[in-house]
């Protein structure tokens, strides 16, 4: 055979492969997704990775510090992978995945529980290299965070603002941080001042607001959270604060939370040219504030207090069948009864169903309901056949760990009689401090056995075959 007819096979890829595609802002979408695949599409035959496009998936917009919101990960990969129909999970790096350790390792288990190896260009990732790279990863999390905070601090100090702008001012095109009031909006901020300091509930300027077709910040409906939020911001008077405020990632929900910072975090600095509010009309807000405010030791102003509600059996389960809303308590009659409406038609009146209904009564009936249900017959039957079967299993489980430790025990008793017998046909009188100690061992081991010896659910006395009274079988207090 000449040379010229001599050629190089390449091994058919046979790894089924799923492509992960990740990025975290908008700006990334279309061409970080593009690069990750065209680099994975390039690296896979190296690896012998079998590609399919019906198999990438991907997540846009979404930060990797989180396992919420990412429907591309949590739902169609793992989805594939708890069927079997893939072999590896090919990512252009482990931080595609996820950045927190703990999100790291349950990814791992799971896609080790299903026999599904993870792949980058550089090759398998090996065990040692997840968890060196997972801490690695939310380590880089942490200096991004630094670094962003001290960057935007340190924009603070100079009199710019880098977040978005807040209701009532605009950005100043190519001046980043730079804010100017916006003229509608300065005068809805000024009409909400003005009504609060006439006596006008928060709730009632939302109504009216709505109404009145005004855009609200989120473009939606008014709230008087929002109004309460309007009238406690000091940058209507010139003044600018950062980091009263720190947020934080329920690891449950994925949802950020509100909490205190260190007061050693705050910083204050003076804009006067962003003042809309006169002096005056914030003063009489804050001392309407102060009025509505609870009171403690006296004259003393306090924030309001959060007072723990007592938790409903029903709570969140109650919707309102015209808008889908949740509902919520609207009132308390002269008798401790309680009642409920839809929180769209009670906050902002943007719903039809105004009805309010007695919780008491709603609460009666389903507790009725209940009763009948655990009351009948066919119920308790069914009931009574499931708690059999988990009895049953309960059995077998504890039967199978007694019989474990009763063979340990018996293989502990073995030892310990060849040691008693080698000392007794042992002529001298000097017995090895070596067989000593390993009878104390044994000692130990036997009493520590016989302490964890499992007892039986019914009947038993508890403790090991050699201490049960003689002529009685195992789990019966009669004689056999």
């Amino acid at each position: 055979m000449t040379a010229s007819k001599l050629r190089v096979v390449s091994p058919e890829p046979t790894l089924r492969t799923a492509l992960y595609l990740r990025c975290s802002s908008d700006n990334q979408n279309d061409r970080s997704i593009e690069r990750q695949a065209a680099d994975l599409e390039k690296a896979a035959p190296r690896h012998g990775l079998k590609l399919d496009k019906r198999l990438y998936f991907e997540d846009r917009a979404q930060s990797a510090t989180s396992l919420f919101d990412r429907p591309g990960l949590t739902r169609d990969l793992l989805g594939v992978v708890e069927k079997g129909l893939i072999d590896v999970v090919f990512v252009e790096h482990t931080d595609r995945l996820a950045r927190e350790p703990a999100d790291a390792y349950w990814l791992k288990s799971q896609f080790k529980f299903h026999n599904v190896k993870v792949f980058t260009p550089a090759g398998e990732v090996t065990d040692i290299q997840w968890a060196f790279e997972s801490y690695q990863n939310a380590a880089d999390v942490e200096k991004i965070r630094f670094r962003v905070r001290s960057g935007q601090d340190d924009a603070t100090r100079e009199g710019l603002i880098m977040n978005a702008p807040p209701f009532g001012y605009d950005n100043v095109l190519g001046k980043p941080g730079q804010k100017v009031p916006n003229t509608d909006q300065v005068k809805t901020i000024e009409r909400i001042f003005r009504e609060f300091v006439s006596n006008k509930s928060p709730r009632k300027i939302a109504v009216d607001l709505t109404g009145d077709g005004v855009l609200s910040p989120s473009g939606a409906e008014w709230t008087f959270q929002t109004i309460n939020k309007i009238i406690q911001n000091e940058l209507y008077i010139g003044v600018y604060s950062r980091n009263k405020l720190r947020r934080i990632k329920n690891p449950n929900t994925g949802k950020r939370i509100t909490r205190k910072a260190e007061p050693d975090d705050l910083i204050r600095v003076e804009l006067p040219h962003l003042r809309i509010i006169d002096q005056a009309l914030w003063d009489a807000a804050q001392a309407v504030r102060r009025e509505c405010a609870n009171k403690l030791f006296g004259n003393r102003q306090v924030e309001r207090a959060t007072v723990a509600r007592r938790l409903h059996p029903f709570a969140g389960l109650f919707h309102c069948a015209e808008c889908g809303g949740k509902m919520i308590i609207s009132g308390s009659a002269r008798r401790g009864d309680r009642a409920i409406a839809c929180s769209a038609a009670w906050w902002r009146s943007t719903c039809s169903h105004c009805k309010s209904y007695s919780l008491d009564r709603l609460t009666k009936l389903a507790t009725e309901r209940m009763h009948a249900h655990l009351t009948d017959p066919e119920f308790v039957k069914e009931r009574a056949k499931e708690r059999a079967k988990e009895l049953d299993r309960l059995e077998r489980e504890a039967n199978s760990e007694r019989d474990t430790t009763r063979r340990e025990l018996d293989r502990i008793d073995l030892r310990i009689k060849k040691i008693i017998r080698l000392t007794e046909d042992d002529d001298s009188d000097d017995v090895p401090q070596e067989a000593r100690d390993r009878l104390k061992e044994l000692r130990v081991e036997q009493r520590a056995t016989t302490a964890a010896y499992p007892a039986r659910r019914q009947g038993d006395r508890g403790g090991p075959p050699s201490e049960r009274r003689p002529g009685t079988r195992p789990g019966c207090r009669y004689p056999a």
